[in-house]
Parts: structure tokens; C-alpha cells; sequence
């Protein structure tokens, strides 16, 4: 391994090992006990203003969710991904710069769907064991609503939809997003690989 190589290599662990560093720290907010203990102030002084630079973009937080950390973290993947196949292939083209920005911007956009829909599925499981009321869950069918009703026009032919067949949609529609990125991607990347230089 030559020293190019090792240097990239060597970035590429950083950089994965502050990711997974970082995704703890995530795991630690949500738990208030562990969240303010000692070890998570560790994580806090290590993590937090890598995190809190995506915490301030606005369209990111919808209510009381907030969805910057997925942004952080898939950042954060595909920068160590890049890090490791320049290591790997020791040399950098424009097929494998734009191959490498396609497919973080997939990784980000395809985390945040990933989230919605297990998030929805928690929903919906919540919904169906009847004990969905709160100021938590109306802020997540306000959030799930945007996404939802627009697509569930089209099948309800302007009838009432209640909360649970909403939210199957749009369980629907994030499953059909993502599975249509993975190939749209994919095609995208095989284009992309006969740029020749």
C-alpha cells in the first residue's frame, strides 16, 4: 500500500469511527437518563457540533421531529466510503466523483425515507393498538399528512380518509420511493461508469 493510499485509508477510519461515534451520541438523546449522565457529555463534547451544524436547517426539523441527524450521519458515511475506494483504487476520475456524489445524495435521501417509513410502521402499529393520542403522535400525522394526502387523493376520490388508511399510504408511497430511487440509481450509476474519464 502506497502512502497516497495509507493516508486515504487512514481517513477513512476517522471518519467511520466518528460516525459511529456520532450515532451513539444520537441513540444517548433519546434516552434523558443516559442523555445528561457523564458519558453522555462525553459524546456530547466529541459529537455535538458536528451534529448541531445540521440542526439549524430548518426543513429538516417538522415539528417535533427532527431529522438532521440522518443528514449528519449519512454525510459522514459517504465521505469514509469515498475515503476507502480512493484507498482502495488509488486514483480519482470524474465517473468515480460523480459515481461517489450520486450515490450520497441516495444515501442521504434514501436514510430519510427509511426513517419515515419506520416510523410510519411504528405509527401505524400504535394506531392500531388504539392508543395513539397525544401531542407526540398528532405532531407525526401532521408531519405524515403532507406526504400523504396529496397521494391518497388520487384513491379516496375526495372521500374522508381516517388516520390509519392515511397512514398505510403513505407507508405505501415511501416503500414505492425508495424502491423506485434503488433503480432510478442504479441505471444512473451504469451511466455514469461509461464517462471514460
Amino acid at each position: 500500500m502506497n502512502l497516497i493510499a495509507a493516508i486515504f485509508q487512514s481517513f477513512g477510519t476517522v471518519i467511520s469511527v466518528y460516525s459511529t461515534l456520532c450515532l451513539i451520541r444520537i441513540f444517548l438523546t433519546w434516552i434523558p437518563q443516559l442523555n445528561f449522565s457523564k458519558v453522555g457529555q462525553v459524546f456530547g463534547m466529541i459529537c455535538d457540533p458536528y451534529l448541531n451544524l445540521f440542526s439549524k436547517i430548518r426543513f429538516l426539523r417538522i415539528g417535533m421531529l427532527d431529522f438532521s441527524p440522518i443528514l449528519a450521519f449519512a454525510i459522514l458515511q459517504a465521505l469514509s466510503t469515498v475515503f476507502f475506494k480512493i484507498a482502495q483504487s488509488g486514483k480519482i476520475s470524474l465517473s468515480f466523483v460523480l459515481s461517489m456524489l450520486t450515490v450520497l445524495l441516495w444515501n442521504m435521501f434514501s436514510s430519510i425515507l427509511i426513517f419515515i417509513f419506520i416510523f410510519l410502521v411504528i405509527r401505524l402499529i400504535v394506531l392500531l393498538s388504539k392508543k395513539g393520542a397525544s401531542q407526540f403522535w398528532y405532531q407525526v400525522d401532521t408531519f405524515s399528512f403532507k406526504i400523504t394526502y396529496p397521494f391518497a387523493k388520487i384513491f379516496s376520490k375526495n372521500r374522508g380518509l381516517t388516520v390509519t388508511v392515511a397512514t398505510i399510504l403513505a407507508l405505501f408511497e415511501t416503500a414505492l420511493l425508495y424502491t423506485a430511487g434503488k433503480f432510478a440509481i442504479y441505471y444512473l450509476l451504469k451511466l455514469i461508469s461509461l464517462i471514460p474519464f
